[in-house]
């Protein structure tokens, strides 16, 4: 302990953070939490953490993390659809078809948070949120949205969209990665996936929006609405409740 604690005495309070009294005067060089969640802000505990820095923090002091980047990427998963849903067209022989409404209506009712297959990325990252933890307000976690564009190549299929995030800690040179292509976290990713797919045909454009809010009757989850539109087929609107 010795050997990675500066000297002096630590102190503990078990409070909750927002109860946190360390005296009118006192100011911190540093505020480390571990508050991220599923998505990035499932459990909503950051404005817990803010509350901490506006109150304790020095004005040249660090937030660890010290900025948190959320991702999204359009995903194809094929082995996924089949064992959830293509598995009841013959169960031991038995074609059991009927029940496919069903387990669609279960299976993509809510995300999970699952490992996705990096190969079924259909393309390049879509940033769809930046925040400096130093300066974010929580009423910026109360809402956001994003355009989305991407094009879904000749014979390939939209399932639904991975999500993932990374954050920085001050000036360390590696990043806290949550993608698939990297090293598997206890995070993994947060996969949303689509009852009907969008089959890509000959290849397809397609844009929309994204849009994350917190959720007015569970405080600590959110809803994520996928608006999108492609040439020539109807638009989609795809909406998941993480709660």
């Amino acid at each position: 302990a010795e050997a990675n604690t500066a000297p002096g005495t630590v102190e503990v309070h078990e409070v909750r953070a927002e109860d946190l009294d360390l005296g009118q005067d006192v100011k911190v060089d540093v505020v480390v939490s571990e508050w991220m969640g599923y998505f990035l802000f499932f459990e909503n505990m950051l404005p817990s953490v803010l509350s901490v820095r506006d109150r304790y923090l020095k004005p040249d002091g660090l937030m660890l993390p010290s900025s948190c980047r959320l991702y999204l990427a359009p995903l194809e998963d094929s082995a996924w659809r089949s064992s959830k849903l293509g598995f009841w067209k013959n169960v031991s022989g038995i074609d059991m078809s009927a029940l496919v409404p069903l387990a669609e209506a279960t299976a993509c009712e809510k995300p999970l948070h699952r490992q996705v297959p990096a190969d079924g990325l259909l393309s390049t990252p879509i940033e769809i949120g930046q925040w400096d933890l130093k300066t974010v307000k929580e009423s910026a976690l109360k809402k956001f949205e994003a355009p989305l564009s991407f094009k879904i190549e000749g014979g390939r299929r939209l399932d639904g969209f991975a999500s993932w995030f990374d954050c920085t800690f001050g000036e360390a040179p590696r990043l806290l990665s949550t993608a698939p292509t990297e090293e598997l976290t206890h995070w993994r990713q947060t996969a949303f996936y689509f009852r009907t797919p969008l089959e890509g045909g000959g290849g397809v454009d397609v844009t929309g929006t994204v849009t994350v809010e917190q959720h007015e009757d569970f405080s600590r989850g959110y809803r994520v609405t996928f608006d999108l539109q492609a040439p020539g087929r109807k638009s989609r609107l795809e909406t998941f409740e993480l709660r």
